[in-house]
């Protein structure tokens, strides 16, 4: 939908833009995509590029509307900090709107302080401190055991 592409990718963009963007994306980053049935409902990036500090990957992530506050975001920061630990990574930004709360507390949950920057929200997870953060998280109750239950329902799948 249009608000959500604006949201992830901080402005108007073309229908064909976020394919082209995908495409170049598949070759080079690790990506996350949850689906329900054959749908895609939500995806996550974890980016290493040349302009990053050594150590560090960038995330990003696009939540279908009707999807949103349902766990799926939780169950892909989960991915996205395994997958930073298995590539080396020591820490993983997170960049928002300063508007999104939702995204600002998802990455507080996982150890982020969010800051705000122009009319951004930046944070940084250090890999491990998220990594103990979500493990604590999926042992206990609530929204966190929800989104473990959403990852593993039939009707949604995480896929590499």
């Amino acid at each position: 939908d249009p608000d959500g592409r604006r949201e992830r990718f901080d402005g108007a963009v073309s229908d064909d833009w976020p394919n082209d963007f995908s495409q170049r994306s598949l070759k080079t980053e690790n990506i996350v995509g949850a689906f329900d049935h054959r749908r895609l409902v939500a995806v996550a990036e974890l980016h290493r590029g040349d302009s990053l500090a050594g150590g560090e990957g960038e995330s990003a992530f696009s939540v279908a509307a009707d999807w949103r506050r349902k766990g799926v975001g939780t169950a892909l920061i989960q991915e996205l900090l395994k997958e930073a630990e298995t590539v080396g990574l020591s820490s993983m930004l997170v960049e928002t709107g300063s508007a999104n709360s939702a995204m600002k507390a998802l990455a507080r949950r996982h150890g982020a302080e969010m800051r705000f920057a122009g009319n951004r929200s930046v944070g940084r997870i250090a890999v491990p401190q998220g990594l103990e953060r979500a493990q604590a998280r999926m042992t206990g109750d609530g929204v966190e055991a929800v989104a473990m239950q959403v990852a593993k329902s039939p009707k949604m799948a995480l896929r590499f």
